[in-house]
């Protein structure tokens, strides 16, 4: 064998915008599979980023509770996508004391807290993907080995990683695709033509989007209204929105990813895309003893949640409903015959009831930073605000 070319041989990474070109004769290795295996997973992950959009899909609903332990956060069981195009899925309900939180962060909350102190701490739920090995298997090898050594894990398991933080995750898309839609609606359609001219509409458009990016990295459309003399004819409607939205498309939703779209075979050292979801806002009320340094929940008032912001994804089918049978489809008519439906439904048994045991587990704060396949994308940080950090069964 020919030691020198093996040697001279460096290794390829894996490319989401390269598959292995099988050929008659050709001997695949571990490489090639992990490079199929990252193209097919990168283009599952771009269809769901680029196409769909991120948010909570299903379930996931934040709520607080108490028990004899006091107030703590629960998080049901649903799925979200990531902002990096990742499937998330949570299949237990999952749970954080808020005292046990305060008591593991005390020294970092007091800080922000200030002097003199606040009575209150806001704290944001985070929900990451990550990924844990399982299933060893004997490898070859040396022999007198550790006996971690003999042995590697054959699968990875999709996972995900839950945290109360102080900063909240970015989602620059989000708070911009809804300003863009805040500014468009406030553009008044109706009245006869002429109204305003297409050119001055889309350099209206581009004009407050440029405006509301200084500082630079400020999401597109924060605030601001549309000159006062801007009108849409009744007629011009369709052909002024579906221009809106093409400039949307092809000039500022890519300013908004930035460098998440493009050609992905480029090597970039452009920040990569936020990997977590935002689920909500926690404001917890504090006791603070200066003196003695001490931190502890006031019971006395209520642990209060903010979902305003928090981005989600309505399926296709209940966006189809509504645009058949909702509001467009006439207030009278279409309650009338949503009503009818319903009883139709109550008669036949559809509609009923179900009810499940929510199951609450605390993980322990994680420290240190895990060794991830290569593969996947994931955070390097510790998770140090880690609620759930894996699902059961999993370390």
């Amino acid at each position: 064998m020919n030691g020198a070319a093996t040697e001279t041989q460096s290794p390829m990474l894996p490319s989401t915008a390269k598959h292995v070109n099988y050929t008659l004769g050709m001997v695949l290795g571990v490489d090639d599979f992990v490079q199929e295996f990252t193209y097919h997973d990168g283009r599952r992950q771009a269809f769901a980023r680029e196409l769909i959009g991120y948010g909570t899909v299903v379930g996931l609903q934040v709520s607080v509770q108490s028990d004899a332990r006091g107030p703590r956060v629960m998080v049901a069981p649903g799925v979200a996508l990531s902002p990096r195009g990742q499937t998330i899925r949570v299949c237990a309900a999952q749970c954080a004391y808020l005292q046990d939180w305060l008591n593991d962060h005390r020294n970092t909350i007091l800080q922000r807290l200030g002097s003199p102190p606040d009575d209150a701490i806001t704290a944001h739920l985070a929900l990451c993907y990550r990924d844990c090995t399982s299933d060893p298997v004997p490898i070859p090898g040396e022999p007198c080995r550790r006996a971690e050594d003999m042995t590697a894990s054959s699968r990875l398991v999709d996972d995900f990683r839950l945290e109360l933080r102080f900063d909240p995750p970015e989602q620059h898309e989000e708070d911009a695709l809804r300003a863009f839609v805040d500014w468009l609606v406030l553009v008044p359609i109706g009245g006869a033509s002429p109204g305003s001219s297409l050119d001055e509409f889309l350099a209206a458009i581009r004009a407050a989007a440029l405006e509301m990016t200084s500082p630079p990295g400020a999401p597109l459309f924060s605030h601001g209204s549309p000159p006062p003399s801007l009108r849409i004819a009744a007629s011009d409607a369709c052909e002024f929105l579906r221009a809106a939205f093409r400039v949307w498309v092809t000039e500022m939703r890519p300013r908004v990813l930035g460098a998440s779209v493009g050609c992905c075979s480029k090597a970039t050292t452009a920040a990569s895309p936020e990997e977590c979801v935002w689920l909500g806002e926690v404001s917890v009320p504090v006791l603070v003893n200066e003196l003695e340094g001490q931190l502890e929940l006031d019971t006395t008032r209520t642990v209060t949640i903010d979902e305003e912001a928090r981005p989600f994804v309505v399926h296709l089918r209940m966006l189809q409903e509504w645009l058949l049978c909702g509001r467009s489809a006439g207030v009278g008519v279409a309650a009338a015959a949503r009503q009818q439906h319903r009883r139709r439904g109550q008669r036949r048994g559809y509609l009923h009831s179900f009810s499940h045991t929510e199951t609450c587990e605390r993980l322990e704060a994680t420290y240190g930073v895990r060794s991830h396949h290569s593969t996947r994308s994931r955070s390097r940080s510790p998770a140090s605000w880690a609620i759930r950090s894996s699902s059961a069964g999993h370390a």
